[in-house]
C-alpha cells in the first residue's frame, strides 16, 4: 500500500556523485537580449586572456571583468560619442604616473568632451597670439608716431628744434614766466666764420660746423631750457626761469667747450661764436622784441664774441 500523500510513479535515484548543474545566478545586464561582446569590452576575448584588475568605468560598469556578476553587456563601443573611454587599469595609471583615482577620473570623461576641451585650448591660444600681435602692432604704431613728430619739430641738419617748433616752445615759455612772474632769459647766438669755410673747404665742412655748435649748445643747456635753429648761422636759447645774469652763465658754458669742438672739426679756417642776451621783462615783453633786443647786443658789442683760437 502506498502511504497518503505519496505518487503512485517511484522516485528517480540520484547519484550522489554527479549533482545536477545549478541554473546561473542572474546579473545586471544578463538575460534576453544581452549584447555580445563588443569593442572595449572588458571581458576577455579568448579563453585564458588575463583581465585581473580591469575594470569599465561609466555608467552600468561597478563590476570588475571576472567577477561574479559582470556581464557582456557592461562594455560599450568607442565609436559612440557619448559614451566614456575604458581605463585598463592601475597598471597603465602607474605606468603615466598619474594615481589611480586620478586617472580614473580623467578617462571618464567622454571623447566629445575631450573635443570640446581641446577646441577652447585652442581658441584661447589664439586669443592670446592675437592680443600680443596687436599689442606689438600698438607699439610699433606709438614709436612711429613720436617719430614723425620728431621729425616736424627737429632741424632735420642739427638735430635741435626747428623754426616753427622753437617758436611755438619760446611762446610757450614766455607765456608760462607772465603768468607766474618769473624771468625769461634769452641768448642769441650767431656762427661767425661759417662762409669762409664753406668757400674753401665746401658746405659739408659747413654743415659739420653748424652740427657742431648746435650739439654743443644743446648739451650745456639744462633739461627745460630751449634750444633751437632760428635759420642760416643763427640759434636762439631759451634759460628759463632765469634773467640776463642767468643767460651769461650759459655762455660761459659754450665758451669753454669751443676749444674742444674746434680740435675735433680740424678745420684750418678759423670760425667762432657771437651771442647777445637779452631778458624778460625788462627788454621786452614779446618774442619778437627780446629776439631784436639780443640782436642789437649781439652787432653791438662783440665782447662776448670767442675768438678762433
Amino acid at each position: 500500500m502506498t502511504p497518503p500523500g505519496n505518487s503512485s510513479r517511484p522516485a528517480t535515484p540520484r547519484n550522489p556523485g554527479n549533482p545536477a548543474p545549478a541554473a546561473p545566478a542572474a546579473g545586471p545586464g544578463t538575460g534576453p537580449g544581452t549584447t555580445p561582446p563588443g569593442p572595449g569590452s572588458l571581458l576577455p576575448s579568448a579563453p585564458g586572456a588575463d583581465t585581473a584588475g580591469a575594470f569599465a568605468l561609466g555608467p552600468g560598469a561597478g563590476t570588475a571583468a571576472g567577477a561574479p556578476g559582470a556581464t557582456a553587456g557592461s562594455g560599450r563601443s568607442r565609436g559612440s560619442a557619448s559614451s566614456p573611454v575604458h581605463y585598463g587599469g592601475v597598471g597603465d595609471a602607474l605606468a603615466l604616473g598619474l594615481p589611480a583615482r586620478f586617472a580614473a577620473v580623467l578617462t571618464s570623461i567622454p571623447d566629445a568632451m575631450w573635443a570640446a576641451i581641446l577646441a577652447l585650448l585652442l581658441l584661447s591660444a589664439a586669443l592670446a597670439v592675437a592680443t600680443v600681435m596687436g599689442a606689438a602692432r600698438a607699439r610699433h604704431r606709438d614709436r612711429t608716431i613720436r617719430e614723425m613728430e620728431a621729425l616736424a619739430y627737429t632741424d632735420s641738419l642739427t638735430g635741435v628744434l626747428n623754426r616753427g617748433a622753437l617758436e611755438q616752445a619760446l611762446r610757450r615759455e614766455l607765456a608760462r614766466a607772465q603768468r607766474y612772474g618769473r624771468p625769461l632769459g634769452l641768448l642769441l647766438f650767431d656762427v661767425d666764420g661759417l662762409k669762409a669755410i664753406n668757400d674753401r673747404h665746401g658746405h659739408g665742412a659747413g654743415d659739420d660746423l653748424l652740427r657742431a655748435v648746435g650739439a654743443t649748445l644743446d648739451h650745456t643747456i639744462r633739461d627745460h631750457d630751449v634750444c633751437g635753429r632760428l635759420g642760416g648761422d643763427e640759434y636762439v636759447v631759451a634759460v628759463v626761469e632765469q634773467g640776463r645774469e642767468g643767460a651769461e652763465q650759459v655762455l660761459d658754458r659754450v665758451e669753454a667747450q669751443i676749444p674742444e669742438r674746434r680740435a675735433t672739426l680740424g678745420l684750418p679756417t678759423p670760425w667762432g661764436v657771437s651771442a647777445g642776451a637779452a631778458s624778460y621783462p625788462e627788454d621786452g615783453e614779446t618774442i619778437e622784441e627780446l629776439i631784436a633786443a639780443a640782436d642789437r647786443r649781439l652787432y653791438a658789442s662783440r665782447g662776448i664774441r670767442i675768438d678762433p683760437g
